[in-house]
């Protein structure tokens, strides 16, 4: 995890009308493979619990025509591709991060959201429940009621998101780059 992302907001850091009022934040590419109908449905189940709940959708946008119906959901905002200001800024700001995606090589934006100390919730899917640990909370990213209801408890509870945010900081404090690196140099001395 780069070590921009932070709890601390940095000293140019831009302020932005979307953030603030409390919302949900997800970050990646906008494409069937990151499962935005699944994170949309929960939302929606979640917003009737909770009406002021908002969505914040921030990546570049792979599915224009979908895209545009999610759009015009009330209480979702489709942010599309922003610069690293801005992004920093809305990953520190944001309630709960959600990342629902149905496969990941690795998945980096959950340890970002973590690094800045926003509590996440994140598919149980392919790497991810690795790279979370007991750190976040996961669902089945099929279920759109699990993540609903996993969005609604974890916006209610705060000592739920203190928890979660204090233990996301512990976890991708772990995933530095200087670490990585040690690592690769640590196997090529093994294969040396």
């Amino acid at each position: 995890v780069d070590e921009d992302f932070s709890p601390v907001a940095k000293a140019d850091e831009p302020e932005d009308k979307l953030t603030q009022e409390p919302y949900v934040l997800y970050v990646g590419n906008l494409r069937p493979t990151k499962n935005i109908q699944t994170l949309v449905e929960a939302f929606q189940m979640a917003k009737d619990k909770v009406p002021e709940m908002r969505l914040i959708l921030v990546g570049k946008d792979f599915m224009k025509e979908e895209t545009r119906k999610i759009a015009d959901i009330q209480g979702i905002h489709v942010a599309g591709e922003v610069n690293r200001p801005k992004l920093l800024h809305f990953m520190r700001k944001a309630r709960i991060f959600v990342f629902p995606s149905l496969y990941e090589g690795f998945g980096l934006p959950p340890l970002e959201a973590m690094a800045s100390g926003v509590p996440v919730i994140c598919s149980n899917a392919a790497s991810l429940p690795e790279v979370v640990g007991d750190a976040a909370m996961t669902f089945d990213p099929l279920s759109s009621m699990e993540l609903s209801n996993q969005m609604f408890g974890l916006w209610k509870d705060e000592s739920k998101r203190k928890e979660l945010a204090g233990k996301g900081l512990k976890r991708a404090a772990g995933f530095t780059w200087w670490k990585c690196a040690e690592q690769i140099i640590d196997v090529y001395k093994e294969c040396a």
